[in-house]
């Protein structure tokens, strides 16, 4: 109970945000490879799209519960 205490009385999430975002940028990376290299949103067709956006929220959420687990500081 005291880690969850800690965690609500945190304002501020920013460095953690910042490395989540790197996670974010690479699942979609890894996306991007993965459909033969297309760059250009508007060639996508409207799965692609959704899948490009599911994996950047996926991939945020995957190393922000990954930093939350090894190195937040409580």
């Amino acid at each position: 109970m005291d880690i969850v205490e800690h965690v609500a009385a945190t304002k501020r999430f920013d460095a953690y945000e910042l490395k989540a975002l790197d996670g974010a940028v690479d699942a979609v990376g890894d996306y991007i490879a993965s459909i033969d290299g297309k760059t250009e949103l508007a060639d996508y067709d409207e799965l692609e799209q959704r899948m490009l956006c599911k994996a950047a929220v996926q991939g945020f959420g995957d190393r922000l519960r990954e930093l939350v687990r090894n190195e937040v500081p409580f």
